[in-house]
């Protein structure tokens, strides 16, 4: 709490230090984020030209703080998590133009991102990071694997279970994975499997047979692999309390499931000893859920200088210098690449950030897997938290043949306590 209340008070001190500084000169270009390495972006971007100076405000969650109360100054530029939803069009202007009059190329950027930004065919939103699951393991285990650079749930199974061992008690001393450990892998089981949660009408949707299939095939997991939920939640207890990198080094278990931008924001030295797989269905990534997008709201007033901000940001160069300077100012143990993920620049993923992260000289995601998710309700944290996961772990547990309730029936609970 104390951390935040810091973050929010610097972000005040900072957007008033610059409004009275550039009072004199050009109106400034506000931008909204949650992210605060663009602070430092925009100490880069003020100091490398004079025509347009960069404001940044800190806000939560821009994306819920729209309509723009009138005693407050409205942002030029958003660049937050969770802009695409039911009002992005409503609040957002297009950005097509900027492909069209050759600024930025459609060629750089991944296609399941820009699509991601898309409504009606027209592209409201850019995409600026992202991040994905990986599964790491110790580098000492790296011939038990047959890719070098991608695994399934399948391969982690069969893979997993012959690397248990169990004492003259029948108890685990070491045990490869279990789905019930981590309720994130239990989420990117659904998402993997075909669960396609959207939103339609403001309801919650999603594909009832991938989530019978998906509960389905990570039980069996449970009962082929590991005996019961109940060995898997001892094991648990007994050694898995430190943070995942920690778990597969003193190789309890083989493997653990980490997001990228926790795996490469970690030191160096952390990694050293481990390597890592993207986890894949049929060669398709999931992007995590809150990839980081922007847009120009469409009341700016200062809409030029807006888009030469956006552009200069998007170039491959300029992005080497963020990375640089985020280096140099020893910023990169608390972030991870740009805006806290992989850019979506493909080419400041393949050439430039392998310089700054040495493990992905071996393995850059590749554009043609990625996949991201359907328009998500605005409430969409919660609706996870409270109803999604809550269920799985319900659902997985091999003591009892049904759920106590359906997802079905947890949702309708949540709606009756929050609406």
């Amino acid at each position: 709490m104390k951390k935040h209340f810091c973050t929010v008070i610097f972000f005040a001190l900072f957007f008033l230090f610059f409004y009275i500084s550039c009072e004199k000169q050009n109106k400034p270009v506000i931008l909204w984020t949650d992210k605060t390495e663009f602070v430092s972006y925009a100490e880069l971007y003020n100091s490398m030209q004079k025509s347009v100076r960069l404001l940044v405000v800190y806000k939560e969650n821009p994306a819920v703080a729209f309509p723009v109360p009138k005693d407050e100054i409205a942002p030029d530029i958003v660049i937050a998590s969770w802009l695409k939803n039911s009002n992005t069009k409503k609040y957002f202007l297009t950005l097509d133009h900027l492909f069209s009059q050759l600024q930025l190329d459609r060629r750089n950027f991944y296609p399941d991102l820009l699509q991601a930004g898309t409504i009606n065919a027209h592209l409201y939103l850019l995409p600026v990071s992202f991040n994905l699951p990986a599964i790491i393991l110790s580098s000492k285990n790296r011939s038990l694997l047959h890719d070098q650079y991608l695994i399934t749930m399948d391969e982690m199974q069969t893979i997993g279970s012959a690397y248990n061992k169990q004492n003259k008690n029948g108890l685990y001393t070491a045990m490869g994975f279990a789905p019930s450990w981590n309720s994130e892998f239990m989420y990117l089981a659904l998402k993997l499997h075909g669960i396609n949660f959207g939103e339609k009408n403001d309801n919650l949707t999603w594909n009832n047979m991938a989530l019978s299939s998906t509960v389905n095939y990570l039980k069996q997991w449970t009962v082929d692999a590991n005996t019961s939920s109940s060995c898997e939640e001892d094991f648990k207890f007994k050694y898995l309390y430190t943070p995942a990198y920690k778990l597969v080094s003193n190789q309890h278990c083989l493997f653990a499931l980490i997001r990228s931008d926790v795996l490469f924001g970690v030191s160096k030295e952390k990694t050293q000893g481990l390597d890592f797989r993207w986890i894949h269905e049929n060669g398709t990534l999931p992007v995590e859920d809150d990839f980081v997008a922007l847009g120009i709201y469409n009341k700016s007033k200062n809409i030029n200088a807006a888009e030469s901000f956006i552009i200069w940001f998007m170039q491959e160069e300029n992005q080497k210098k963020l990375l640089e300077r985020t280096s140099s100012m020893k910023l990169n143990t608390t972030t991870f690449g740009i805006a806290g993920g992989f850019s979506s620049h493909k080419l400041v993923n393949e050439r430039v950030f392998p310089l700054f992260y040495p493990m992905l000289l071996r393995n850059i995601p590749q554009s043609q897997n990625l996949s991201t998710s359907n328009i998500l309700p605005t409430r969409w944290l919660n609706i996870k938290e409270k109803v999604i996961l809550p269920y799985m772990k319900d659902a997985l547990d091999t003591s009892k043949d049904f759920p106590h309730k359906s997802m079905s029936e947890l949702l309708a609970d949540w709606n009756k306590k929050n609406f």
